[in-house]
């Protein structure tokens, strides 16, 4: 990317990057980890015009999810800590 003189890096992060959750500090701590590096990397790099940036999704519903799903006080409380109050709805057109 350097010798080209332009490039983008796309980190995926996580809601958790910003709020933490009980029983998995090593997630939290990670993906709050890999949002200071995307910044980092996004100083260091820009002089080589090398974008770097993150995605952090909320909650969508996965096999990783599904027990905060299917349980509706756990969903309830999933949906209060999101900005618009929902789970994510993701939908995947082919064409």
């Amino acid at each position: 990317m350097k010798e080209q003189n332009s490039g983008v890096i796309i980190n995926m992060t996580s809601l958790n990057a910003e709020l933490a959750f009980p029983d998995n500090p090593a997630y939290v701590s990670f993906k709050g980890a890999l949002k200071q590096l995307t910044k980092s990397l996004a100083l260091d790099l820009g002089k080589y015009n090398i974008r770097v940036n993150n995605i952090g999704p909320g909650y969508f519903k996965t096999n990783m999810t599904s027990k905060s799903w299917n349980d509706p006080v756990l969903n309830k409380q999933r949906k209060d800590r999101t900005v618009l109050g929902r789970w994510a709805n993701l939908k995947i057109y082919l064409a």
